[in-house]
């Protein structure tokens, strides 16, 4: 049952038509805004239902109440929205569309490598397995890869849905799956570079749903000090395992040296976006 529809235009929100209902113990809303269909042509469409906070039991808001948190914590960013109807694009579409032509296509070598290696963890998510460092990497022309099961990607959302909370669940999925604090920084980064791109390209307003993700500090290792006579020659058991070209393994060694690289270039390129922004 409808609790509230009118026009918001004496909000200075455009001629938004918005919609509050109650649904399972909750104020919900929405809003009529421009949508992409298929050709590029945009219509007007229902956005999807967000939830505003409890309407009964304690804590619960009342109407009054909950007009005004909707509000302040969405309506506001409506005009921008309207104003950049390509952010109800898909993060996957933009990136096909603009980011891989746009912007990796005018990187090094390393930082298309970079991009191919994280951007399957961002539009698809976090594999429910971890792949083990002795599996297969490389496969035949016609071979396919065998399928796996990713979660949390932001890939299939709209560029304007994508919040921290979102990014934030991505990287904490992928530390509980055992991926270092250095891989899930990747893909922060990435995350971070898309929305850059969109909000130069003008295809996004809002704030960058990357910047507030928190990671957790990386723990180096401690560097011993050794003795001349014992510093002079590799410590015994290196010795006998072999080069350390051999125990890191050279393909592992370019694709670290690829994404520090690329993760390099890319936050010059952020930092110096922000400057002149």
């Amino acid at each position: 049952m409808s609790l509230w529809h009118q026009t918001a235009s004496n909000v200075a929100l455009g001629n938004h038509t918005l919609r509050g209902y109650r649904r399972g113990g909750y104020w919900m809303f929405r809003w009529h805004e421009d949508q992409i269909k298929a050709g590029d042509e945009i219509k007007r469409g229902w956005s999807k239902s967000i939830c505003i906070g409890p309407c009964e039991g304690p804590g619960a808001f009342t109407e009054k109440e909950a007009r005004r948190l909707a509000w302040e914590n969405h309506l506001s960013w409506l005009d921008h929205n309207n104003r950049t109807p390509q952010s109800v694009l898909t993060v996957r579409e933009f990136v096909d569309k603009k980011f891989l032509p746009d912007h990796v296509a005018y990187k090094k070598h390393g930082g298309k490598e970079y991009y191919g290696s994280q951007l399957p963890f961002v539009l698809d998510g976090v594999p429910d397995k971890k792949r083990s460092r002795g599996g297969k990497t490389r496969f035949k022309a016609g071979e396919e890869p065998p399928s796996v099961t990713r979660r949390h990607g932001i890939g299939g959302m709209r560029l304007r849905d994508v919040q921290r909370e979102d990014v934030q669940r991505l990287v904490g999925t992928m530390l509980v799956r055992g991926y270092s604090v250095q891989s899930a920084k990747h893909v922060k980064t990435v995350v971070s570079a898309i929305y850059t791109h969109a909000g130069r390209e003008g295809w996004f307003n809002g704030p960058n749903p990357a910047k507030f993700v928190n990671l957790p500090e990386m723990e180096r290792a401690t560097a011993h000090a050794l003795s001349f006579p014992a510093g002079r020659g590799p410590p015994p058991a290196i010795a006998e395992i072999g080069p350390a070209h051999d125990v890191l393994g050279g393909d592992d060694q370019h694709e670290r040296c690829g994404d520090l690289r690329a993760e390099v270039e890319e936050n010059q390129s952020q930092r110096r976006a922000n400057h002149h922004g």
